[in-house]
């Protein structure tokens, strides 16, 4: 993939799901158009729990925060499936140190959409293991269901 930089993406995105171990270390390498338009087929393959589909998307997407290729507000607002981020995060054993929550940004998403209502933490709460959006689709969806603006 990375000495294609013109691959079109869907069939960069079709390669990464279809072979995950050989294309996921290489995320990085890419252009960052094509970086940013897989990020839904890597929750694609981290969502395959039959394997250790997480266990080639952490560290990919760990690099791509390392060389630049992708930011951290990359990250929390055009991820799909918000609970595989907030899951890598929350636990840095699992991670194994590779991908860190990027506390700034969250910290600024978290305050913004849900602040301190009991409420808007409860229904993000509710809605995260089934969430299909990114992070800051969840918090801005649960904010506007509490009554935040």
């Amino acid at each position: 993939m990375s000495r294609h930089p013109a691959l079109p993406e869907p069939v960069a995105a079709a390669l990464f799901e279809a072979e995950p171990q050989r294309y996921a270390r290489l995320l990085a390498a890419l252009p960052r158009s094509t970086a940013l338009a897989l990020l839904p087929a890597a929750a694609r393959v981290w969502g395959r729990r039959e394997g250790s589909g997480w266990t080639l998307v952490l560290p990919a997407l760990a690099e791509c925060l390392r060389s630049g290729t992708l930011t951290p507000d990359d990250l929390l607002t055009r991820t799909p499936a918000a609970s595989f981020l907030l899951w890598a995060f929350g636990d840095e054993q699992r991670s194994r140190g590779k991908l860190r929550a990027p506390a700034g940004p969250l910290r600024a998403l978290v305050d913004a959409h849900l602040g301190e209502d009991p409420d808007a933490w409860t229904i993000a709460m509710r809605l995260l293991p089934d969430f299909a959006g990114s992070v800051d689709e969840l918090l801005a969806t649960a904010g506007r269901a509490a009554g935040r603006s």
